[in-house]
This record gives C-alpha cells, structure tokens and sequence, in this order.
C-alpha cells in the first residue's frame, strides 16, 4: 500500500467490517431483465425487487430490498434521474428512466474476458485477480466467503530487517483452504516497516545472495505461487540499486519456478514538478518501470492512490492518465491494474484527509447520519456528504458500479488484470462485477 492510506490504515483496519444498513450490497443479484413496468410510490412485488438491487448497484439506494416501493425507493429513484440527467418526476420511474436503466443493464452485463489482439476473433484471456490480505477475522470472511473471486491471495505477511534476513509467515489454516480452493498465493516481501534501515540489503551484495536463498526455499518449502516484492519508503537515489536488486531476485527466482512480480507507487510522467510536496525525489522517482517490467514477470501498479486528490481515491481520469504512462514502459500483458476497496473521509472546510477504512465504517455512517448515496460521473466514483456538529465531511468510496469501470479499462487496454487492497475493507456488491 502506499503515500496517505498507509499512515491511517493501521488505525482503521480493525474495524468490523460486518453487516448491516449495506446488506443489499450482497453477493445476491436480481437476474438482468429488462425493466417493462411503470413504478411508482406503493408499488409492491418482484419488479420494485429488481429496481431496488439496480439501484443498489448503481450507488443511490441503502435500504433493506423489500420488494416494497416507499419513501427510501423513491429518494433513489430520483437520485438516479439526477445522475443521468432525466427530468425529476417526483420518483415516478416511468418510460424514460427505465429506458436508460435498461441501457445500463445491457452494457453490465459481461463478464471478465479480455480478448488478446485488437482483432482476435476466438481467443480470450481471463484478467488475473488478484487481492492484497492482511491476517485478521475480517479478512479471513471475505475469503472465506469469496474464494471463486480470487485468483491470487498476496499476504502482506514477510519483511527483511536491516541484515537481510527473512521474517514472517503465512498462517497454515489460510494456505490451506488456498490450496483447497485453486488459489494461488503470493505472499508480499517489504523492507521492514517499509523503514529505510531495511533497506541497508541494497548495498549489500552478500546480504542479497542470503535474502534470496531464504526466498526460495521458503517458497519451496510452503509451495508459494511466487513473491512480490513491495518496497517502498525509497528516495530516487535508491532507484538504480533498487532494480539490480529486484534482476538479480527474479532471475534465481523464476530459475526455481517462482513467479516475480513488483508493486510500484504509481506515475503520471517523469517530470518532478508533476507531483506534490517533492514527492518524486522522496518516495515515487525511485521505480524504473522499464528496467523493472524487463526483469519480473508482471508489475501490480499502486493506481491507489491519488496524491493530489480532494476527493476520490482514485478517479477514472487519474487511473487512465497512470495506465497511459506505465504502458510507455510496462507491456500490458505485465500490468496489474492497483484497485482500492477502502473509502476516504474527507473534512471538507480544511480539504484534509481525516480518515480511512472499510465497509463497517461507510455503514455505520450510513445508519447514524442518513445522507442520501451520490455518484460523480466525472470521478466515476460513489460518495456521501454529512455533517457532524456543523462540520462537513465527504467520504469517498468504492463499490460495484466504479470497480466495474475500471474492470473496463482492463479489458479496454487488455491488461494482466488486477490488485486490490486490501481483502475484508470492501463493500460486498463488488463481487457482482468482479
């Protein structure tokens, strides 16, 4: 993980990510018909069902599906004409809302096949999906829940302290319902703490050869996937013996049939000036994507998140402006779009972050303070805005709707697939699309 989320992270993960006013953001899908019936206020049966999981979907409607048309429906109902620019009608959905509804559904409803080459007709290659873990309950259910949605579990369990000695592990019962289920595991390795005495093992050939040995046969022993190496915390000097390192990693890596793979903070261009508060010399310069993206077998892109954002964790514009500059460098068989599933909580009079964390959070926010779900098409991005005692905060978020974006620059740009952080923070809708 990496830049804001990392600092808060720590403080809000132990949340209880669990259920409650999101519970029609579950796994349960409406089937994909068309919308053929006028609605209105007092309307009642399998047809306001459909409409309240669609709009669910769509980012503008918390309450419990009861199949019952009243005042939370309603409130949805215009929200969604609000999006979408349709002349308010009270909430009536009538024959032009359920015209763009129907729109919509058409256009959701494919799946994660990517076609490889512009005009390949029968080929299709599976995007690779894959989640960030971190040990605790919350993330053990969303495994436990999903393990079809996963194909790669990346723990964030192993670190090298300054002498270059491996520490760390992945708890057994975990491995094995991977294995027991077809998930591969890639564990992460970091400098400790992301720390910069960690990162003494860059200057230290024989500390290197030691670091790497202990790489393999702990990959061996536990029948890892592969690594992938996250370290952050570098400043640019550290940018020539950072990909060195990671050459000389991966070549006795993959010669011991382990799969290499890199995390990067993401990169809008070369130019220092780009970013703020000298972040380019301080933490982001350090990756050399070409050099890197020569040498491991795919690179997880940190598209998560945005350094100079008020809003959004990652807004579409943004995404695109890193998967355009990294495909200057990566190929895009080797890039793994990054994917956040945690929300921002923003002050919003002093434009500071104040909080990050999970599902339990926005739900929690949702029950105590009512505000209505909105959705900004221009940041394709879910948010609420409320008020605490005359203070104003918005929490930006991610749920079905916005992943399915970005699920489609993947296949618009036929990437490798996927990295999300952190499994256990998400709004369950998100498996709809995934």
């Amino acid at each position: 993980m990496s830049l804001k989320n990392k600092k808060y992270f720590k403080k809000i993960m132990p949340l209880v990510f669990g259920l409650c006013i999101l519970t029609s953001f579950s796994v349960a899908q409406a089937a994909q018909t068309d919308f053929d019936t006028n609605l209105q206020f007092g309307s009642s049966g399998r047809n306001v069902t459909h409409l309240q999981q669609f709009l669910a979907d769509q980012g503008v409607y918390a309450g419990p599906i009861t199949g019952n048309f009243f005042s939370l429906t309603n409130k949805a109902v215009v929200a969604f004409q609000k999006q979408h620019e349709i002349t308010p009608s009270g909430g009536y959905f009538g024959p032009k809302t359920r015209s763009v509804a129907n729109t919509l559904l058409s256009t959701d409803s494919g799946n994660n096949n990517i076609r490889v080459g512009a005009n390949s007709k029968t080929k299709t290659q599976r995007y690779v999906r894959i989640f960030y873990y971190r040990e605790g309950k919350h993330a053990r259910a969303s495994l436990w829940t999903h393990p079809r949605a996963i194909d790669v579990l990346a723990p964030q369990s192993y670190s090298f302290n300054s002498d270059g000695a491996l520490h760390g592990g992945v708890e057994p019962v975990v491995l094995s319902f991977a294995k027991e289920n077809n998930i591969k595991v890639m564990p992460l390795v970091t400098n400790k703490n992301f720390g910069k005495n960690a990162l003494a093992i860059l200057d230290n050939p024989a500390e290197q050869d030691g670091a790497i040995k202990a790489l393999v046969d702990e990959g061996q022993k536990q029948k890892f996937w592969g690594w992938q190496f996250d370290f952050e915390g570098m400043d640019a000097s550290y940018r020539d013996k950072y990909s060195q390192f990671i050459q000389k990693a991966s070549k006795e890596l993959k010669r011991n049939n382990l799969v290499v793979s890199v995390a990067v903070v993401a990169q809008i261009s070369s130019n220092p000036s780009d970013y703020p508060k000298d972040l380019w010399q301080r933490v982001v310069g350090v990756y050399d994507y070409a050099a890197l993206a020569k040498d491991v077998d795919f690179v997880s892109m940190m598209s998560y998140d945005d350094p100079g954002s008020k809003g959004p964790i990652a807004g579409y514009g943004w995404v695109k402006k890193v998967i355009d500059y990294s495909l200057q460098s990566i190929p895009k068989e080797k890039l793994s779009l990054g994917i956040p599933l945690y929300y921002w909580k923003w002050d919003d009079a002093r434009e500071k972050l104040v909080g990050i964390g999970g599902y339990e959070g926005i739900a929690n926010t949702l029950k105590k303070h009512h505000p209505a779900l909105e959705y900004s098409i221009k940041e394709q991005s879910p948010f609420i805005r409320y008020t605490v005692k005359r203070k104003h905060y918005t929490l930006w978020y991610e749920n079905a709707r916005s992943i399915k974006k970005k699920l489609d620059l993947i296949s618009a740009y036929q990437l490798q697939g996927f990295s999300a952080w952190v499994l256990g923070a998400e709004v369950p809708n998100v498996y709809k699309v995934i």
